[in-house]
């Protein structure tokens, strides 16, 4: 089974049990408010491409709600992150706007 298919499946396993509640109820979140297929879409897709864990923890914050600030910092330190992805989910949060602009332009 390749790599990225194993990301998408370990998200509903651990929703499936319980586990993504208590674990990071910030990515349950992500997965219950019906942005499901395209969260796990994203992340086959990150993984398919080989995209750096830095990229793939702030892709996580692309689908939050805008205020996903204080979550993806709490998260970051609660799963003991590497700063660098702590840091770049931290930005996607708050650039979130502009970014979206950018990429219509």
């Amino acid at each position: 089974m390749p790599r990225f298919r194993v990301i998408s499946l370990l998200f509903l396993v651990l929703e499936e049990c319980g586990a993504l509640a208590r674990l990071a109820p910030e990515l349950q979140a992500l997965i219950a408010d019906g942005s499901r297929d395209p969260v796990l879409a994203a992340l086959a897709r990150a993984g398919a491409e080989a995209a750096p864990l830095p990229v793939r923890f702030a892709m996580l914050a692309w689908f939050a709600n805008p205020a996903c600030e204080e979550d993806f910092a709490a998260l970051g330190k609660r799963l003991r992150a590497p700063m660098e992805e702590r840091e770049l989910a931290i930005l996607v949060c708050r650039c979130r706007k502009s970014i979206a602009a950018a990429a219509h332009a």
